[in-house]
């Protein structure tokens, strides 16, 4: 039995009701409950009450839910919260274990083959790079605010985007020479595994805001 244009709608609306705008998580719940609802009613029951039981059931997961892990001034419902606090706990162990990757490797080659390049340069190629990772959390970060359409990909950048162009600016060696190579804060590993964890961090939020358009493109699709 397929639901009717106003039955789909009194879905749509609860959704709506419930803040779920994300279009990836969005369209698997009206799926699902568009399923269930038409296997009740199949069996006798009421759309009244086969959507009053899928509400019941659909409640508890999308009620409004903060976590620390995203920061308590930013809520929604749990169903995409608690998938936005799984994307950042893995973030953080890949980026971490790739930033430290790096600087391993960095720190060995310096060892064993001396940079002997002013730190000026380093800094400013240093620098640089960093000013383009704050241009591409901008850019993203607009992008999303402009765009009609929502995912959990692109409110998980949105809720990141401050706390990463901060952290960027603040340990710029162009913006505050007391974090340049070669000042007497620099020491040597920390500091090449700071900026590496920078540079690997932005790029793991550029592929999920590929996701974010993936997703976007995928939905619009005829």
């Amino acid at each position: 039995m397929s639901l009717n244009n106003d039955q789909l709608l009194n879905i749509n609306n609860y959704l709506d009701f419930k803040d779920l705008y994300h279009l990836d998580l969005r369209m698997e719940i009206f799926d699902h409950m568009v399923e269930s609802i038409e296997m009740k009613m199949s069996m006798g029951s009421t759309f009244s009450e086969a959507f009053e039981l899928e509400c019941k059931k659909w409640n508890p997961e999308l009620k409004s839910y903060s976590s620390h892990w995203l920061g308590l001034v930013h809520s929604g419902p749990k169903l995409v919260m608690q998938k936005c606090v799984g994307t950042i706990k893995k973030l953080y162990l890949k980026s971490l274990f790739a930033a430290l990757v790096v600087a391993v490797c960095l720190f060995v080659a310096e060892s064993l083959f001396p940079l002997k390049a002013n730190p000026a340069i380093i800094n400013a190629f240093v620098g640089a790079g960093m000013f383009i990772c704050v241009f591409l959390w901008v850019y993203w970060y607009i992008r999303i605010r402009k765009s009609p359409k929502q995912t959990s990909y692109g409110y998980f950048i949105k809720i990141n985007t401050i706390g990463s162009v901060v952290s960027i600016f603040i340990f710029n060696p162009l913006v505050d020479t007391t974090f340049g190579y070669g000042s007497p804060i620099s020491l040597g590993f920390g500091w090449i595994f700071l900026h590496a964890w920078i540079f690997v961090w932005t790029f793991l939020f550029a592929k999920i805001f590929r996701k974010h358009g993936a997703t976007i493109n995928f939905r619009l699709a005829p």
